[in-house]
């Protein structure tokens, strides 16, 4: 059967269609990597984030033990209890929040380990306020130690905010690059689709 000459011009529409509609399905794939729910840039800042918030509580903490050693009163105890036991609850939250996130095993493994040293911080913030309310005197003689792991934990933490910066910075970079390489394709995609129709 001899085709028209509309027919052959619909026929050759379809068939340069075609081509168009797969590239395009690829291309929405490739966009798909770059989902914000998959993202190691969303990742990262979040836990750069967090990271900022821990480090807030950590000093926050210094800042309960401080006014320990000035309160002389039940009344004057009350709030700062409540004011430690809601900074290490915060602390814990972060940490938690953070182990959630797909960073890589190294990056796991440095934030188990300040983890783990934030805990014992925080046990020990808890015993000075606790010492203070009975005695002063023995409350300062933990200070050089609640001094020494305050500092440790400063060195550690802004290490690792480092690190969480550097890991930002290579994402950023990487998605940046997924996402030209993804419109790139779309346009030579549809390049070759538009040249498919002229000819």
């Amino acid at each position: 059967m001899r085709l028209t000459i509309r027919q052959k011009v619909l026929a050759i529409g379809i068939g340069a269609l075609l081509p168009l509609l797969l590239t395009t399905l690829m291309s929405f794939r490739v966009l798909e990597e770059v989902d914000p729910k998959d993202s190691t840039l969303i990742a990262a800042t979040t836990a750069a984030t967090n990271q900022m918030r821990a480090d807030m509580m950590h000093d926050a903490l210094r800042g309960d033990i401080q006014a320990a050693m000035l309160a002389s009163s039940e009344a004057e105890f009350a709030p700062i209890d409540s004011d430690v036991q809601k900074h290490t609850a915060t602390v814990r939250d972060m940490f938690v929040k953070n182990l959630r996130l797909s960073l890589g095993d190294a990056v796991a493994a440095e934030m188990r380990d300040l983890q783990a040293r934030m805990q014992t911080y925080s046990g020990l913030v808890e015993d000075i306020v606790k010492t203070a309310r009975v005695s002063k005197e023995q409350a300062t003689k933990l200070m050089p130690e609640f001094d020494r792991q305050f500092q440790d934990l400063e060195d550690r933490m802004g290490r690792f905010d480092d690190t969480l910066q550097v890991l930002v910075e290579q994402a950023q970079a990487k998605e940046v690059s997924d996402v030209v390489s993804a419109r790139t394709f779309m346009l030579v995609s549809g390049a070759i689709a538009s040249l498919l129709l002229i000819v």
